[in-house]
């Protein structure tokens, strides 16, 4: 894919068309994704992703107030650490309280990340941009932490290369 000037922006992998022909919606890789996975794909046969080794999920307002905390805050709130992991060894702690709300079960505790190498995180999605488009296994990022008890930290995590899925 190219864009007006010539200049190439993205590499053409699918089209969605009714008519069979090539005319439709087309999708594309962006080319800044490709440069960054073409090369190991090439040299490995396959790309690594950085692993932090948390299930999160985004804090919403009345989870922040239940925590202490003003209703415009923003974060993922570490809902389960895998054992052995980076998040597990740097200490990362996960939610283990579920309060009721009207009806509606959500978390009450775990650390929240707030932030990752200064760069603010208000979702998961968030931190797996972060994470993809920032880091390479082996490298070493520092997450803003807000704790239970309110009180804010900065923990450094070494990440490793995502493990293989069994599926």
């Amino acid at each position: 894919m190219l864009d007006r000037v010539g200049k190439v922006i993205g590499i053409n992998t699918q089209i969605l068309s009714s008519s069979g022909s090539n005319a439709g919606i087309g999708f594309s890789i962006p080319i800044n994704i490709a440069k960054r996975v073409v090369p190991d794909l090439i040299e490995h046969g396959h790309y690594e992703y950085s692993y932090l080794g948390i299930q999160g999920m985004d804090l919403r307002p009345k989870v922040a107030e239940s925590r202490g905390l003003t209703p415009i805050t923003r974060g993922v709130i570490v809902g389960a650490v895998v054992d052995g992991s980076p998040a597990d060894l740097a200490g990362l702690i996960p939610n283990t309280e579920i309060f009721d709300l009207k009806g509606v079960r959500l978390p009450g505790g775990g650390d929240l990340i707030i932030s990752a190498d200064g760069t603010d995180i208000e979702k998961m999605s968030d931190l797996l941009s972060y994470l993809f488009h920032n880091t390479r296994p082996g490298d070493k990022i520092s997450l803003g932490l807000i704790h239970d008890d309110g009180n804010e930290s900065i923990v450094d995590v070494a990440l490793v290369a995502r493990p293989e899925s069994n599926s």
